[in-house]
């Protein structure tokens, strides 16, 4: 019976146990390994699950102060592939909350400048949530009454001023 037990246990993808860090947790790794070494953990694929893509990110696009201190602080520690996704989260974070990601950019940052994180880096699956995300962006960038919030403002109406028509193949 121990070994039918041991087998089903075996036989179980380990994905079903991945572990999904708390904000708390995730910046006491990074000061324990550094950022690239964290980043690098959460994003392998070793057991089919990535943690970096089916728990960190989404919760960074939530826009919560605790996930934008996270994404603030994995910063110094991506990759060209890991670079896209932080960028892009934080843009779809914005319409969210605003002024904290504002608050996380800085130009001592090659990746988290105003001019990367507010031209949109994501990339939506549909034309209309293109549009959603550009609109609730800049109406909440409306909002923001500091020299940061109307140069993130600029930024995101000179992207789509400058923009070409929505193509998924793009």
């Amino acid at each position: 019976m121990k070994y039918i037990i041991a087998l089903f246990f075996l036989s179980l993808p380990m994905g079903l146990f991945a572990k999904n860090h708390t904000p708390e947790q995730i910046l006491q790794m990074i000061n324990d390994k550094g950022a690239s070494t964290v980043v690098g953990e959460m994003n392998s694929n070793d057991n089919g699950e990535s943690e970096w893509w089916n728990h960190v990110i989404p919760k960074i696009r939530s826009g919560t102060q605790a996930w934008l201190a996270v994404a603030s602080a994995l910063e110094p520690g991506v990759d060209a592939s890991t670079a896209e996704d932080l960028k892009a989260a934080l843009s779809e974070a914005i319409p969210h909350n605003p002024e904290a990601v504002l608050a996380i950019l800085k130009d001592d940052k090659p990746l988290l400048t105003i001019e990367q994180v507010c031209a949109f880096a994501n990339f939506p699956e549909t034309e209309a949530e293109s549009n959603k995300l550009y609109v609730d962006s800049i109406r909440e960038m409306f909002k923001v009454n500091s020299p940061k919030g109307k140069k993130c403002l600029a930024v995101m109406i000179a992207t789509v001023e400058h923009s070409v028509p929505f193509d998924k193949d793009i």
